[in-house]
Formats: C-alpha cells, sequence, structure tokens
C-alpha cells in the first residue's frame, strides 16, 4: 500500500516567496483582472519531469517524514499526474487551508464586492464569481473523483481548513477527514485502516516530530503550538507550545539548502516563546537557535514567521541582540507577523487572557504601541493582523480598536483587518461568522483607517526593504500596492 500526498494551487504554490500577497490575491473572486494577478503571484511549487514536487509546503513536508519513518511509502504528487501514482487501494491524502472560500481573508473581500456602490456594474458585466481558493479545491476534487471512476483508493483531507468540510464529506466524495497532528494517528490510520469518518490526531511530543526529508520553500519548523489559550483557535494552534531540538531545525535548514534555499523561514506561532519560562522570552535560548543555523548552514537570512507584542515587550534587550547579530551577518531587513486582534482590552481578556501573557494588569494598546516602538527602534518591519467582528464586540470595542490603528507612529508596519470566521472545536465554534452580519459604520471607519495607511505605507517598504535586489519580489510588491489601491477604493465606495 501507497500514500500519494497532493494539494490544489492555492496550497502548494511557493506564492513568489510572498506569502502575504499571494495568500491573500487568491481570497478574490475570479475576475478577468484578478485572474491576471493570481495566475502571477500563485504558481505551483516546482515539480520534476516524473510530477514529484520539488520543494512543497512544510504542512505537506511533515506528514511525508511522519510516514516515511513509519517505512510507508508515499510521495508528493502534482495533481495532473495523481494517475501515474494512484494504484487499487492506495491512500490520497489532500491538504487544504480553506477549500469552501469562506475564510477570513476571502469573507473580508467578498464583503466589499457584495457591499459596493459598484456591486449592480461588477453583477452585469461579470456576475458574481467565486474565488480562487474554492475553484482551485473544486477543480482538484473533481479530478480525483473522475479517478475513482477508474480505480478505488481512499481519500484523506486534512489541513487547517479540513473543518469546513465535515458536512459536504459526501458532495466532495471524501472518505475521511483527519484534524489535528499527524505524527501519532497518521500511520496508525494508513496501516490499519478506520470506520471512523472524522479522525482526530493527538499531540506529539517534540521528539517525535520528525525533520522534513524533501524541501519546502525554506521553511523549517521552529516550534509547534501556542499555549496561550485564544478561543478562536483550533487545538494545533491552542496546544502547548514544543519546542523542535536544535539538530532537527539545522537538518531541515539543510534539507531546503539542497534545492537552493539560501533564506530561513522560521515557522512557529511566536518565535520569541522558543525555549521561554512562563511567556518570558530566554535570550540564550532564541540566540542560540540564530546562531546555530548561521554557523552551521549556508544561510543568507533568517525569517521568523510569527510573534507576539507581549513576548517583544517581555524582553525588549532580545530583540536589540538578535537585531545586531543578523545584522552582523549581512542580513538587511529584520520583519515578523504580529496578531494584534483589537484594540479592546475588554475582548482580549474575555477571548485570548493568554495574549497579555506575562503582562497581567496592562492594558492591551498600551503593551502593543510599546512594543511597536521596540520594533521601530530595532528596524523591524511587521504586518500585523486584527480581526473585525469579534463576538461581544461593541461599538466601543471598535473605536478603541481605530484609535489603537492611528496611535501606530510606524512606516515599517501594515495592519491588516481580517472578519471573524468561527473554526469547529474551538471555544467560539457555534458564533455567527461576521460575513453574516451587517457592516457597521464603525466596521467601515476602521477598516478604511487601516488600508488608508497600508497604501501609504507599503511602497516605502518595498522600496527600502526590497528595493532592487529582487526583480520578482519587486514585481510582487507592484501587484501588492496595486491591490490594496483597488480595495481601498472599493472601501470608499461602501454604502
Amino acid at each position: 500500500m501507497a500514500v500519494t500526498l497532493t494539494g490544489d494551487r492555492t496550497t502548494v504554490s511557493n506564492f513568489r516567496h510572498n506569502l502575504f500577497v499571494g495568500g491573500f490575491m487568491s481570497g478574490f473572486p475570479k475576475l478577468p483582472w484578478t485572474t491576471l494577478f493570481y495566475k502571477y503571484l500563485n504558481p505551483w511549487c516546482r515539480t520534476d519531469k516524473e510530477g514529484i514536487f520539488r520543494e512543497a509546503p512544510l504542512g505537506l513536508r511533515k506528514v511525508e517524514s511522519c510516514l516515511v519513518h513509519h517505512e510507508i511509502d508515499c510521495k508528493v504528487v502534482h495533481p495532473k499526474y495523481l494517475e501515474r501514482y494512484i494504484q487499487q487501494g492506495d491512500t490520497l491524502c489532500v491538504s487544504c487551508v480553506d477549500p469552501l472560500g469562506t475564510g477570513p481573508v476571502p469573507s473580508m473581500i467578498n464583503k466589499f464586492v457584495m457591499d459596493v456602490s459598484l456591486h449592480k456594474t461588477i453583477e452585469k458585466f461579470f456576475g458574481i464569481r467565486e474565488n480562487f481558493l474554492k475553484l482551485e479545491f473544486d477543480r482538484l476534487i473533481n479530478r480525483i473523483g473522475k479517478l475513482r471512476e477508474k480505480r478505488e483508493f481512499d481519500v484523506v483531507v486534512g489541513g487547517p481548513g479540513a473543518e469546513y468540510l465535515m458536512d459536504k464529506m459526501d458532495d466532495c466524495n471524501i472518505d475521511h477527514i483527519y484534524l489535528g497532528e499527524v505524527e501519532i494517528g497518521l500511520p496508525k490510520f494508513v496501516k490499519d485502516g478506520s470506520s471512523k469518518k472524522v479522525i482526530r490526531g493527538e499531540l506529539p511530543e517534540a521528539e517525535d516530530i520528525h525533520p522534513i526529508v524533501n524541501p519546502t520553500d525554506g521553511r523549517v519548523e521552529l516550534s509547534r503550538g501556542c499555549g496561550r489559550g485564544c478561543k478562536f483557535c483550533g487545538p494545533a494552534l491552542k496546544g502547548r507550545m514544543r519546542y523542535m531540538p536544535i539538530e532537527k531545525i539545522i537538518e531541515e535548514v539543510r534539507v531546503n539548502q539542497q534545492e537552493g534555499h539560501s533564506i530561513v523561514t522560521l515557522q512557529s506561532e511566536d518565535f520569541l516563546l522558543y525555549g521561554a519560562d512562563r511567556f518570558v522570552p530566554q535570550t540564550d535560548a532564541v540566540m542560540d537557535v540564530f546562531k546555530s543555523i548561521f554557523n552551521e548552514t549556508d544561510t543568507h537570512a533568517i525569517f521568523p514567521m510569527h510573534v507576539s507584542f507581549s513576548s517583544i515587550l517581555a524582553n525588549p534587550d532580545l530583540i536589540e541582540e538578535l537585531s545586531d547579530f543578523l545584522r552582523s551577518r549581512g542580513q538587511k531587513v529584520l520583519a515578523s507577523q504580529p496578531g494584534m486582534e483589537t484594540g479592546s482590552t475588554k475582548l482580549i481578556k474575555d477571548l485570548m487572557p493568554g495574549k497579555l501573557l506575562p503582562f497581567k494588569d496592562m492594558e492591551w494598546k498600551e503593551v502593543v504601541l510599546d512594543s511597536i516602538k521596540i520594533l521601530k527602534r530595532n528596524g523591524w518591519y511587521f504586518v500585523a493582523t486584527l480581526i473585525t467582528g469579534l463576538p461581544g464586540e461593541t461599538e466601543e470595542d471598535i473605536e478603541d480598536t481605530i484609535d489603537l490603528v492611528e496611535s501606530i507612529d510606524h512606516d515599517g508596519g501594515l495592519i491588516i483587518p481580517l472578519f471573524f470566521s468561527p473554526v469547529k472545536y474551538t471555544n467560539l465554534e457555534d458564533k455567527r461568522s461576521f460575513f453574516d452580519r451587517s457592516l457597521k459604520e464603525q466596521h467601515l471607519k476602521l477598516i478604511k483607517t487601516c488600508w488608508k495607511r497600508n497604501v501609504k505605507r507599503i511602497p516605502k517598504i518595498y522600496k527600502s526593504a526590497i528595493g532592487e535586489a529582487s526583480r520578482n519580489r519587486s514585481v510582487s510588491g507592484l501587484f501588492a500596492t496595486f491591490g490594496m489601491r483597488t480595495l481601498t477604493t472599493l472601501s470608499n465606495g461602501v454604502i
């Protein structure tokens, strides 16, 4: 028995090494002008002549390494080559992120398309189109369905968007949905099978998480889980943080460098909490990781994926030391993505009290602004997300968030507003999606406030951070600027 791993184009793309821009574009409805941008910004990951991906997303690579460790034959395959590899009785594992196109990003974009005064004109000429996230997943499912007419094999869907499909398994011809981490449960399922439609994975220890055996786009796993316990996060993120041993991180970096990736992206929910003590970042633990990567591999730059404002403020000296070290190794651009979520301390304490840790009595606005001062002082860029339409949100909470956004004094920071979208198996799974509610005047004011600042800042960021060093990324910057200007224009027309 063999296992084939695959995903659609919105999942198995290198996004031209700009996940934020490419991923954002995949949430747009399919229109003539959006298709042009989407196809450029979301190319397939590279394959060999046999249709095997030479690079693939970190999530798929972790599934692959888990199965290989248990001596299960598996390959990560481009969808158009599936017939070549899937045989009678095999298992096909499909990774998805937002298969129905109803997550925070497409919900926000669709809300504008439906609510702006240009809606009637758009509908008249183009009709209301589905977004690329849903279209690409449907295309993959249709391909799989045609293949199943020729031979029998199990279809298992997993990944961060799999829970959205639990009520649509028959429609999508899915046998099983796998939720959570794969290291313990998936090998058992492949070898022994299961009568359960929905399989829930267990949380492995760090020693049971195996290094990738084939390249990603440069991303490696620093840690898994978070431990802050936000009520809107799924089990994998909400679970306690587990830190990958440095030797495993180095091994993954070296695997990526076989494909020529000299820029490392550290995947973590909060890179400053690597080896932390009660949510207080430990300088030695974090610095050991960065120094080891540079000293033991041929790495040109390291970009940590996510960070928390609270962690920045809890150890500002660490940010300064890390910044000095990275610049001493020739790295000019320092950047990460923190979650701002809201400007309301009330909502923070009600829905995500762990976000304040190790601080208990500070106002959230104070934590954010003080952290941004630290980032600005040390020359860090950041892209912060916030969630509007949270359960229990009042007009006062929205005004608090607007006040926070207006108080940010840092041209190197972007604030991206997203709509609340409930996730199954979380404390907020029974709450209404913001897409199903009316857009209030304060919501519109908040979104406009964010985008007007973003439109002014992003050309400066791309000019100073990217410059002429990379033609592809400069072009991506132009695409991003155009997209943001378009969205701002739409927001000005909202009724």
